[in-house]
């Protein structure tokens, strides 16, 4: 039923394209696609955003990374001002979030990348918005529970290879992570179909693309 109202709008179009002289129904055809094609180049353009960040590394004492990100991140995330990690406006109408990326390298059991997710973002049933794995990375976006406001929050994760300087016991990976935090301004009116159609989706998207690298400072 859903795919009506599309079909019965393209019909409309080519009767009153065929009543046209025939130079006349090509120029307005031409401009339609032309549209068509600007409109898909706005809503699913993406520029690369770049990050470096210098962490402690969490369990092992004394020692110091340095994490480069780069996030593929949505033409509609508006970029704002601000000092350290970048942070973006995302929303429409009266829903609008703030997000903000972090980066970490922890030491930690060795596991499967999808079950450090789970764990580092516990959230089960509906709470899920995205999730999934690629090679050694997974991913998950999810909305822990918020009074008044709504959050959003979403891992990438997986055992990095770059562990020089840190000293790992058996059974233990040094895991870098990738976070994304989006939450909404106060007062705004947020409903399910923004977080879930559309800023969900879209965090688990960036974090499945990002390019990520480290080393440990000597």
């Amino acid at each position: 039923m859903r795919n009506n109202p599309p079909t019965c709008h393209v019909q409309k179009t080519m009767t009153r394209l065929q009543r046209l002289p025939l130079a006349a129904a090509a120029l307005t055809a031409a401009a339609l696609l032309a549209t068509a094609a600007s409109a898909t180049a706005v809503t699913t353009g993406a520029v690369r955003v770049p990050h470096t960040s210098t962490v402690s590394v969490d369990g092992a004492p004394g020692a110091v990374g340095v994490i480069t990100t780069s996030l593929l991140v949505p033409n509609s995330w508006k970029r704002q001002k601000s000092k350290g990690t970048p942070t973006w406006l995302a929303g429409h109408g009266k829903c609008f979030y703030r997000l903000t990326t972090t980066s970490t390298l922890t030491v930690a059991p060795s596991s499967l990348a999808a079950v450090r997710v789970a764990g580092d973002l516990p959230e089960v049933g509906p709470r899920i918005l995205d999730s999934g794995t690629r090679n050694s990375a997974a991913w998950r976006v999810t909305r822990p529970e918020m009074s008044g406001r709504k959050h959003l929050r979403a891992v990438t994760s997986f055992a990095t290879r770059a562990t020089s300087g840190v000293a790992l016991q058996a059974g233990q990976s040094l895991w870098l992570e990738v976070w994304l935090d989006g939450l909404s301004r106060v007062g705004d009116e947020c409903h399910s179909g923004t977080y879930r159609q559309t800023l969900g989706p879209q965090m688990g998207d960036v974090l499945s693309t990002v390019h990520v690298r480290s080393y440990i400072k000597p």
